[in-house]
């Protein structure tokens, strides 16, 4: 079974947004934003949501010629565990 590493829950629990992605094959994924340029910069929840943006958009990512894979992706804030955004069809609603 594996079992989380202490910098990785330290990074789950410290990121602002989160990124579950449904696919059509019946898995998902979640992953959790990076806020921060470098260590010592102060966290930005726009940095981390335009990630995510370019991780699911652009055209060398995973997700490029796998976006018919994707049923749905749900943006969640992290602290609230509120929904931000949904990602449908190829694109933002």
């Amino acid at each position: 079974m594996y079992t989380q590493s202490d910098k990785a829950i330290q990074f789950a629990t410290t990121s602002l947004t989160k990124l579950v992605i449904y696919f059509n094959n019946g898995t998902n994924h979640k992953y959790y934003s990076r806020d921060q340029k470098s260590k010592y910069d102060t966290p930005r929840k726009e940095l981390g949501i335009f990630r995510f943006n370019k991780m699911l958009n652009k055209e060398e990512t995973m997700f490029a010629n796998n976006r018919n894979g994707v049923k749905l992706a749900i943006l969640y804030c992290n602290i609230t565990n509120a929904e931000l955004q949904r990602f449908k069809n190829g694109a933002w609603e």
